[in-house]
């Protein structure tokens, strides 16, 4: 908003800011939460696994690979094509997000 305001030569702020989609998920399918009272929110929750496959690339650890990340190395040879962070999997658990770093991937966050 500031860079309008300047162009416009009268200053701007934002007055309110309203988030209505991140990813797949749009404000038009959630639930306010003083209505969730109504529902048997168990059967509606996502686990974080569920969710980061909807929204994320994933990339299938094996066991080595996994230890090496917890262990702070990094995954030399492995590359994210489209530079993008993917989700980290061994199986069906989710470890964590990974990103391109140094030749290589690495933990941009680590999920224990």
């Amino acid at each position: 908003m500031h860079d309008l305001g300047q162009e416009l030569g009268c200053g701007a702020y934002v007055k309110e800011l309203r988030r209505t989609w991140i990813g797949q998920f749009e404000i038009d399918f959630a639930t306010r939460s003083e209505d969730l009272e109504k529902y048997d929110i168990e059967a509606d929750l996502l686990s974080l696994d569920s969710a980061a496959v909807m929204i994320m690339d994933c990339m299938q650890l094996t066991e080595e690979e996994m230890h090496g990340l917890e262990d702070g190395k990094v995954l030399k040879g492995k590359r994210i094509e489209h530079g993008n962070p993917v989700a980290a999997f061994s199986g069906a658990k989710l470890l964590g997000i990974l990103e391109n770093h140094d030749g290589g991937v690495k933990y941009r966050k680590l999920i224990h």
